[in-house]
C-alpha cells in the first residue's frame, strides 16, 4: 500500500484488477473490444474555471487534478485501495519527454494506492510524483482502468489502446469547459452504474473545489436527486398502527399472519430468522430472564453488537 511513511514507486506487476467493482462482473484481461459502450461527460465552464484556480493555487496542473479525481472516483465506487491506471493520449507527454521516445503501442501505467485514505491534495501530489518518474512500458502490461486528457483535440491514434481496458475516462478541452466520455466494457459493467458514476464525478469535482484538503473517503458523491431519495424518500416509513396494542402484541399478531416470512436478516453474516424462529428464541430468553427475577417494571440493559441476537434480546 502507498504510505507517506514508506513510499514506493509504482510497480507494474502489482497492477491487478480490484475484486470489488461498481458493475455486474469482474474486471479481467481482454478489455472492452466489441462490447465497448460510452456515457458522455460534460463539465461546465464555471466548474472547470474553479477547478483550475484551485489546482493552480496548489502548484498543480488541471490534468493532475482530473487524474486524481478519477482515481478517487474509482476508489469510492470499487472500494479498492490499490489498483492500476494506464495513461493514454496527450497526457503521456511527461513520460515521452523524459524518455525522448514515442511508441504508440507503449503505455504509462501508474499504481494507485489509497488505502490510508489520503487527502485529495496528498493523492494529487503522489500521482504527480509517480507520473513524473514513470517510464513507458510494454502494451502487454495490464491495467483495468485508463485515463486520457487530450488538450484541444482527440488522440485518435490511441483508440485501439482504449479497447485494452475495461473502463476509460477520456476528456478534452472544449469551448464550454471539459467534455468527453467514459468508455466501458458492457460485458462487465452495467450502463446505469456507469451513468451514476458519471453523475458522481461532477459532484466529486465540486466537493474538491470546495475543500481539496478533505480526505478522499469523505468527499461528496451523491447528486441532489440521490440525496433526496436516500435522506427523505427511503426514510418515509411512517405507518398507522393500532393505538390500543403494545409492541409485543403487534409482533405476536405478525407471527400468526406470516410465520415463515423473514423477520430479520444480517447481510454481512448471511444469517436470518423467520417470524416463527424469532418468536421462539425470544420466548426462550424471556423465560430465562424471568427465572433470574426480571419482571414487570424492572429494567434490563442490552449491550450487544448489531446481530440477530440483539433483535432476539429486544423482542424478549
Amino acid at each position: 500500500m502507498f504510505d507517506d511513511r514508506n513510499p514506493r514507486a509504482p510497480q507494474l506487476e502489482d497492477a491487478a484488477a480490484p475484486s470489488v467493482l461498481l458493475g455486474t462482473g469482474a474486471v479481467g484481461e481482454g478489455g472492452a473490444g466489441d462490447d465497448a459502450r460510452r456515457v458522455l461527460v460534460a463539465l461546465d465552464g464555471a466548474l472547470v474555471s474553479a477547478l483550475e484556480a484551485a489546482c493552480r493555487s496548489m502548484g498543480d496542473q488541471l490534468v493532475d487534478w482530473l487524474l486524481a479525481s478519477f482515481a478517487t472516483l474509482l476508489h469510492r465506487h470499487t472500494n479498492a485501495g490499490d489498483f492500476a491506471i494506464a495513461i493514454l493520449g496527450d497526457a503521456r507527454s511527461r513520460a515521452i519527454a523524459a524518455t525522448e521516445v514515442f511508441d504508440p503501442v507503449q503505455l504509462v501505467v501508474l499504481q494507485v494506492d489509497v488505502a490510508d485514505n489520503p487527502t485529495f491534495v496528498e493523492l494529487a501530489a503522489r500521482l504527480r510524483t509517480a507520473w513524473g518518474g514513470a517510464t513507458m512500458s510494454s502494451s502487454s502490461t495490464t491495467a483495468p482502468f485508463a485515463f486520457a486528457f487530450e488538450g484541444q483535440s482527440a488522440a485518435a491514434g490511441d483508440a485501439s489502446r482504449r479497447e485494452a481496458h475495461d473502463l476509460a475516462l477520456v476528456l478534452r478541452r472544449t469551448q464550454d469547459g471539459v467534455g468527453g466520455y467514459v468508455e466501458y466494457n458492457a460485458a462487465r459493467y452495467d450502463h446505469d452504474a456507469i451513468a451514476r458514476m458519471v453523475g458522481h464525478y461532477a459532484m466529486l469535482l465540486a466537493g474538491i473545489v470546495a475543500d481539496p484538503a478533505r480526505r478522499i473517503g469523505e468527499l461528496p458523491l451523491l447528486t441532489a436527486a440521490e440525496r433526496q431519495q436516500m435522506l427523505v424518500e427511503w426514510n418515509a416509513t411512517s405507518r398507522d398502527y393500532p393505538q390500543d396494542a403494545c409492541v409485543h402484541e403487534l409482533f405476536e399478531a405478525q407471527v400468526d399472519r406470516t410465520p415463515d416470512a423473514v423477520a430479520v436478516a444480517v447481510a454481512f453474516e448471511r444469517t436470518q430468522l423467520t417470524y416463527r424462529e424469532l418468536d421462539e428464541r425470544a420466548n426462550q430468553l424471556a423465560h430465562h430472564l424471568r427465572g433470574l427475577g426480571l419482571g414487570p417494571d424492572r429494567l434490563a440493559a442490552i449491550f450487544m453488537e448489531r446481530s440477530l441476537e440483539m433483535v432476539v434480546a429486544m423482542v424478549a
